[in-house]
């Protein structure tokens, strides 16, 4: 394999390589509760590769990592996804509130209005059909 190739052919790790990979994972993430694994910032199963060395595939890391330390979690602080998406539910929330208000205000509006003009709706299951009083 030449230094330009940049596809990494998957192969057998020797042992002193596992250990450093296991070693180096101990040193740049913490396991969680429930089987979790979360990386330090800066940190990948593809930068832990190259760490130890070039040739090893992230799929290994993923491998050793996944068998000695869990799944992989991404930190909300290393993606920011977390506050992101909590202020979209937040957003979503004043949306769906708000929404309902103006229905309500229009549903009143409606009946005030069908009140004045002297038409009373007749509610039977799904149908809705309207009466000249």
């Amino acid at each position: 394999m030449s230094t330009n190739d940049t596809k990494i052919i998957r192969r057998r790790l020797q042992r002193t390589e596992v250990f450093k990979i296991y070693d180096l994972l101990k040193k740049v993430g913490q396991k969680k509760e429930g089987n979790l694994y979360v990386y330090n910032e800066g940190w990948s199963d593809a930068a832990v590769a190259n760490k130890i060395d070039p040739t090893i595939s992230h799929w290994s890391i993923k491998d050793i990592r996944q068998e000695s330390f869990g799944h992989l979690v991404r930190a909300p602080e290393q993606t920011g996804r977390a506050s992101g998406l909590s202020k979209k539910i937040e957003d979503l929330e004043n949306i769906v509130k708000n929404l309902s208000e103006r229905l309500t205000t229009n549903e009143r509006g409606l009946d005030h209005c069908r009140d004045m003009i002297g038409i009373r709706m007749i509610r039977s299951g799904a149908e809705n059909k309207a009466d000249f009083e």
